[in-house]
């Protein structure tokens, strides 16, 4: 977030005249601490998505199989 709101405030010279310099610091420090939030849940809830992921593919494997068994019978007589 202060990242954001370091870079809006040194960006001042290139908009220079275009809207108030406060409020242009203050939108881009919540923007940074938005992607900042995302970013830190994201990390934080890796291992569930990756629990959740693996037990999908446990569950989508058995159905695919039957599916092909049953597009591809094998006759052994």
């Amino acid at each position: 977030m202060c990242l954001a709101a370091l870079g809006a405030r040194l960006s001042r010279t290139q908009l220079e005249g275009r809207g108030n310099p406060a409020r242009r610091t203050l939108a881009y420090g919540l923007i940074g601490g938005v992607i900042g939030f995302g970013a830190g849940l994201a990390w934080e809830t890796q291992g569930l998505a990756a629990n959740i992921a693996r037990r999908s593919f446990q569950n989508i494997r058995p159905v695919r199989d039957a599916r092909w068994f049953e597009r591809h019978p094998i006759d052994y007589a």
